[in-house]
């Protein structure tokens, strides 16, 4: 596959191989034949780009949530942007997660099995410790009354997973740190 793109203020011609691919987490490329300076400009791009900045620098998002690929494709932009995530599958595994290590904000999905989202914050809101920390639900299902039910048990914020990319889900916690500090 050939492929022509603007990277920052240049314009590349690269050859590529696929790699690897999954539905819902997109493509893995190899770039085959690149000369040395198409490779040294595409390293020192990425490195100035994945930076952390000021407000995710040390900060820790635990991200709650029973589907694997849907964790593995926000950690990894996460991780990009400079922030330490833990990750548990469900409710039980967050709530030892919470008592373990404090995060600086948690993702939160509200249906899984064992121990569901509203326990969780219900937890984490009746918690001395925890009560102030920042819970973002991130939910596939984003009706009035379900966003109205989340945010009156003590949710910070509420996004739908279908409109949320890992960039927007980056950029909204972020934000949220950011007011915080």
């Amino acid at each position: 596959m050939n492929i022509r793109f603007m990277l920052g203020v240049r314009e590349l011609y690269l050859k590529a191989e696929v790699k690897s691919g999954q539905e819902s987490i997109g493509i893995g490329l190899n770039f085959v034949g690149l000369n040395d300076t198409d490779n040294d400009y595409i390293k020192g791009y990425i490195e100035e780009h994945s930076r952390p900045g000021v407000a995710t620098e040390q900060s820790k998002v635990l991200i709650v949530d029973d589907n694997d690929a849907t964790r593995r494709m926000n950690k990894s932009k996460l991780v990009l942007d400079g922030f330490a995530v833990m990750e548990a599958r469900d409710g039980i595994e967050a709530i030892a997660k919470l008592q373990a290590d404090l995060p600086d904000l948690v993702v939160l999905d509200l249906y899984m099995e064992k121990m569901d989202g509203y326990k969780v914050l219900g937890y984490i809101r009746g918690s001395e410790t925890l009560k102030h920390l920042p819970v973002i639900v991130f939910s596939a299902r984003g009706t009035p009354a379900e966003i109205d039910r989340a945010m009156a048990a003590g949710a910070t914020g509420f996004m739908v997973k279908m409109n949320t990319s890992p960039v927007k889900l980056s950029e909204r916690i972020k934000t949220l740190l950011k007011d915080r500090q």
